[in-house]
């Protein structure tokens, strides 16, 4: 199905046509058993128990994910500032109640983590404005004062908002702490991801501190797809061991190209994603070794100066980890390093890496179908711009099907490979 770029290009069109026709019933009865079925582990935490269940058989952790898609353009011009606080305060802490909830449903198994999206806990624009001066402030440093960018002051209410904003951060990084759950922090889009970083570097510093049995609570998230993101991920690393605390990271390409890119088209900016996808891949890697080269065998994750998951679907990177890892004297089920990939995609990987005793996580998408959808239709565009990879998989099943039915012996290995 993600294969039909056409169909999956207009499907928030034919979302949108579905709701005006009142046939949304349909539509999401069709959703649910597709897409939703493939990508997501259930409706509610309940509801996920037994896929969670079904990869911790596998030798594969979870990853529990409330979907939730926020963007500016859920705003409406005529609604008024008041009216769009009490909203959003209202929604925020109602959102900050339903990660509790995923981080309460992740402690059943022990080692799981809960992502957690930071943009539905403040309202968009208060947290556009407080990305737009965290990153003029850090371009001042790098420009003269003739060249600086203004800045956007934040009034009073805005002020007290991120205050807030702030304090559901901490307080679900504290109730994760109590329940012995680990945080993913997601990555978002360029326009929020510094407050962000902000807000993920904060709760870093309180959270990550050396010493824990756990080791670190918080793992921010490096798209490495942005051309940005080495410098970022070594300067966040340096400012760790500056203030003596756990360095968590987990790395991915990047989620969202298409709409980062159709943005820095209309305002005429330079794109700020790789110009090919060989210099992702080479930001990429090198991410990895960097932190490989800041972690040490004998240590323990409350000695590691770095814990990290290598959250790739792409081989190549997966295979270059394991070789870097054995050649530094790691064994496959060190805890300072990670793998990840999404529910229903690269399963041959996730299993692969599980069943060779790495430790392996899935990404588990799970909430109301109507909340998901607009994740569910980001992670269909997603998929339809990277099919060669897929082709891979069709192989595998091809070869499954092939060796079930015909008593044929598969000719396609799956394998990690190491040095």
């Amino acid at each position: 199905m993600c294969m039909m770029t056409t169909l999956v290009e207009l499907s928030p069109q034919l979302i949108k046509l579905c709701e005006t026709l009142h046939l949304t019933g349909p539509a999401y009865w069709f959703i649910k058993n597709t897409f939703f079925n493939h990508f997501c582990g259930g409706e509610t935490p309940e509801e996920i128990s037994v896929t969670m269940e079904g990869l911790k058989s596998a030798g594969i952790g979870s990853i529990l994910d409330v979907s939730i898609e926020v963007d500016l353009d859920e705003l409406h011009e005529e609604d008024t500032p008041e009216a769009i606080r009490a909203l959003w305060n209202g929604r925020a802490d109602h959102v900050a109640s339903l990660l509790k909830g995923s981080v309460k449903a992740a402690s059943v198994e022990p080692n799981s983590f809960a992502a957690i999206k930071l943009t539905p806990l403040l309202s968009p624009l208060t947290l556009q404005k407080v990305s737009y001066n965290l990153y003029n402030l850090r371009a001042s440093f790098e420009t003269s004062p003739q060249n600086s960018a203004a800045y956007v002051p934040l009034n009073q209410s805005e002020l007290e908002d991120f205050d807030l904003f702030m304090e559901r951060i901490n307080g679900i990084c504290e109730y994760a702490k109590q329940m012995k759950v680990r945080l993913m922090i997601d990555a978002e889009q360029s326009y929020f991801q510094d407050a962000i970083d902000y807000a993920a570097l904060e709760v870093s510093r309180r959270y990550n501190q050396l010493g824990q049995e756990m080791g670190p609570l918080v793992f921010n998230t490096y798209q490495m797809y942005l051309k940005d993101s080495t410098r970022k991920l070594r300067s966040d690393y340096e400012r760790s061991q500056r203030q003596n605390f756990t360095f968590g990271a987990k790395l991915v390409r990047g989620a969202y190209m298409v709409t980062e890119r159709k943005r820095c088209a209309k305002l005429g900016i330079s794109d700020i994603i790789n110009d090919t996808i060989e210099d992702t891949h080479h930001c990429y890697d090198s991410g990895v070794e960097f932190l490989l080269d800041q972690i040490n065998p004998t240590d323990t994750l409350s000695t590691t100066h770095a814990a990290f998951m290598v959250a790739s679907h792409n081989k190549d990177s997966v295979n270059k980890t394991c070789i870097g890892l054995e050649k530094r004297g790691f064994a496959p089920k060190t805890e300072m390093v990670m793998f990840g990939q999404l529910m229903g995609m690269k399963d041959n990987l996730s299993y692969s890496l599980g069943g060779n005793g790495y430790r392996t996580f899935k990404y588990v998408p799970y909430g109301p179908i109507q909340e998901v959808v607009p994740y569910l239709i980001r992670r269909a565009q997603e998929n339809s711009t990277v099919l060669g990879a897929a082709q891979e998989e069709y192989d595998l099943i091809a070869s499954e099907l092939k060796l079930r039915l015909l008593g044929q012996a598969a000719t396609i290995p799956i394998e990690v490979k190491t040095a």
